[in-house]
């Protein structure tokens, strides 16, 4: 496999959870020494963690661009928790020879919760990747193509959701309804209807936009 396909392995992503859990553990226990109560309401922590892993995951991925090129061959990963900490090995053919690489993160930061982060050790015989910036970045594009691929999926299928409801469904659920506004004039539930879908188009045709453009930009790391 190449490194694109390294880093969407399942083990790498488990891994990933189980650190966050322990730094999701970190936030929830911290307290307010003002109030008594905890410092982070529960969406914080979510949020805050999330956006955690995923530079976590990206600080990963740009020691391994470091070394790794988008054409070695790498055999047999095994991403683990060694010591608490990620760890990768495994074999990397280049040019016809086989080198070991192994690289594992140590947590680093002082007193501050908002310090903790890691930090990531290479051991290699491999020489280092002289376009590492470009590997990296290319990557990066890879993956936000990945994540709007998913997005114009999941908005294509809820236009069309939308489009298909009768117009007081599509009210309801544009106002976030429960119940039937039978009070409304039925031209004004039309109505807000027709801008409900018109937003959601015009979300789906922003989402295309964006998708083409990093399009454009992958092809010239191709060239």
């Amino acid at each position: 496999m190449y490194i694109n396909d390294l880093i969407k392995l399942a083990d790498l992503e488990n891994c990933l959870q189980a650190q966050t859990a322990i730094y999701q553990t970190r936030l929830s226990n911290k307290i307010n020494l003002k109030t008594g109560k905890p410092k982070y309401s529960e969406k914080d922590v979510l949020r805050i963690c999330e956006d955690w892993k995923l530079s976590t995951k990206w600080k990963l991925i740009k020691s391994l661009t470091t070394w790794i090129l988008e054409t070695d061959d790498i055999q047999n990963p095994t991403f683990k928790i060694l010591g608490g900490e990620i760890s990768l090995d495994c074999n990397i053919i280049r040019n016809n020879t086989a080198y070991q690489f192994h690289t594992e993160s140590i947590a680093a930061g002082g007193h501050h919760i908002q310090e903790w982060h890691k930090r990531y050790i290479v051991k290699s015989n491999l020489d280092k990747n002289p376009n590492s910036t470009k590997t990296y970045t290319k990557l990066t594009v890879l993956n936000n193509l990945d994540l709007l691929g998913h997005k114009i999926t999941e908005a294509d299928n809820k236009l069309m959701t939308v489009t298909n409801m009768s117009p007081m469904e599509r009210y309801m659920t544009f106002m976030r309804l429960k119940n039937p506004a039978t009070w409304m004039p039925e031209a004004e539930i039309v109505k807000a209807g027709q801008d409900y879908i018109r937003m959601l188009q015009n979300n789906l045709e922003a989402l295309r936009k964006q998708y083409t453009k990093l399009q454009e930009k992958l092809i010239t790391f191709n060239k």
